[in-house]
């Protein structure tokens, strides 16, 4: 989930000034266009021209933002931190009766904070996020109506709504506060806001991917997500990775994978854009989903080409994969040292892919297409997988777990909900003391399906038996549905 909280920030941004030193002008416009669609090198030919200007400054310092969160290579990471002070004394000098004085220094602490927690820097990125939440609101206070601040602190809002539990401390620490709920209807009134905007116009796209992100992370709406993407002016004056990314992401998360991957098919990055090599994992875990071994090209060339480490267990991890539905278990084995001795264990896929590699257990091969295939939306073969053979041929006893597991997610996308409950539940209470991600995902789901069904109280039931959970796979991701769910439905 954290890798989820983290990549929303790097969103926030492009927020403008109209007091002394701070004039938004056409060029920095260009800038700012040219910035989103990750043509960094012609964003600095513009604003290089313009180094006195505060304005300037700040949409130099999201680009420099932006490049050091997708590179995580620690050069610009630097780059951002021995910049910061210059660019900010240019802020400061921009008049006070401005609303966009607060909200770029306020924007530019948060870059900083996201760079510097994703670096595990974590007393200092703290602070950063606490003295940005602290200005984002002082502005809002100052200038209730003013879109731009909407925009970025009501992401900040739902943002810190779906805080997991092990990270609350956090929040409640440095004084963040919001729900989801809040977060999104600021987001929804500056886009309608920025739709008629003649001078903020431009903004409109960013908004969009915003509120889309927001329905997708934090509501789980994957379905309102696609319709706010399909709004006629997303994407009007031109697409970059940005936009491939988060329509990709939603098609695939609302269970259509054949248009997720038709959009990365087409996608072909501008001369001079900066390589969004995450677009090459997803691609590989969508056609791994449907059993094309051709993932395999997609995986080793992220795994090859990204300098940084987030998802490089993962993708030698499903590369390790990829040589098992061949039957060649050595192959599995030679690739699964890969996980250990490259990358990190900073996202949930990249901490699944170490405990396995540290087991020494091989996945039953069945189980693992049967798993793939669900997750490819291809439910009918993915239960075949496992009725092909009885209960006790399973002897492993994660194996049974993952079999009754299985039974109850394939049942529940085909909306066969009282299977599907008689499935959860069982995982739930065979497997609750196991560190396996079994039963905290059925309770999640069970949450999710009393939710559906109009049961809130059950529903804030199983969210919290979810919560009560520690020390399970995929604990930041499941946690943060569980504190979305609670939103939704009450947390009392």
């Amino acid at each position: 989930m954290i890798r989820l909280l983290i990549c929303t920030f790097l969103v926030l941004v492009s927020t403008f000034s109209v007091g002394s030193n701070a004039e938004m002008t056409p060029q920095l416009q260009r800038a700012w266009s040219e910035m989103f669609v990750l043509q960094f090198d012609s964003m600095h030919r513009i604003t290089g021209q313009m180094r006195s200007n505060a304005t300037a400054a700040y949409v130099e310092s999201y680009g420099e933002f932006l490049k050091a969160f997708i590179s995580e290579e620690e050069k610009d990471f630097i780059r951002l931190k021995d910049k910061i002070d210059d660019r900010l004394a240019l802020v400061d000098n921009v008049s006070s009766k401005s609303p966009w004085k607060k909200m770029m220094r306020g924007e530019m602490l948060l870059h900083l904070a996201v760079i510097k927690f994703k670096w595990k820097e974590y007393i200092t990125a703290a602070w950063y996020f606490r003295k940005s939440f602290q200005l984002l609101e002082e502005n809002k206070a100052m200038f209730p109506e003013f879109a731009p601040n909407q925009r970025a602190l009501g992401f900040f809002h739902a943002a810190i709504g779906t805080v997991p539990e092990n990270y609350k401390w956090l929040s409640n620490l440095i004084g963040l506060r919001g729900t989801v709920k809040q977060g999104e209807a600021e987001l929804n009134a500056a886009v309608e806001k920025f739709r008629t905007s003649g001078e903020w116009g431009f903004m409109f796209d960013e908004a969009v991917f915003l509120k889309a992100l927001a329905q997708g992370l934090f509501s789980k709406d994957y379905s309102a997500a696609l319709q706010t993407l399909s709004d006629p002016l997303f994407g009007s004056k031109g697409k970059g990775g940005m936009h491939h990314f988060i329509l990709a992401n939603s098609y695939n998360a609302n269970h259509n994978q054949h248009q997720a991957i038709e959009i990365l098919n087409n996608y072909k990055p501008e001369p001079g854009s900066y390589p969004l090599h995450y677009l090459s994992y997803m691609k590989g875990n969508l056609l791994l989903n449907r059993l094309d071994l051709s993932a395999e090209k997609h995986f080793l060339k992220y795994a090859k080409e990204f300098k940084g480490k987030s998802f490089i267990r993962s993708a030698w991890h499903k590369l390790a994969w990829i040589e098992l539905l061949r039957g060649d278990t050595k192959g599995y084995s030679e690739r699964m040292k890969m996980v250990i001795s490259t990358g990190s264990d900073f996202t949930d896929e990249d901490k699944q892919a170490m405990r396995e590699a540290k087991s020494g257990e091989v996945p039953n091969v069945a189980l693992l297409r049967s798993r793939l295939l669900f997750d490819g939306g291809i439910y009918d073969k993915a239960l075949e997988e496992i009725k092909r053979q009885p209960y006790d041929y399973w002897q492993r006893l994660r194996d049974k777990a993952e079999v009754t597991y299985r039974m109850a997610r394939i049942y529940d996308q085909q909306n066969h909900s009282e299977k599907a409950i008689s499935y959860y539940l069982k995982t739930y209470e065979s497997w609750k003391k196991k560190e396996w991600y079994y039963a905290s995902n059925s309770s999640l789901h069970l949450a999710m399906i009393y939710e559906k069904q109009g049961y809130r109280a059950k529903a804030r039931e199983w969210y919290k038996k979810t919560l009560a959970l520690r020390n399970h796979e995929y604990q930041d991701s499941i946690d943060q549905k569980a504190e979305a769910g609670l939103e939704r439905v009450g947390r009392r």
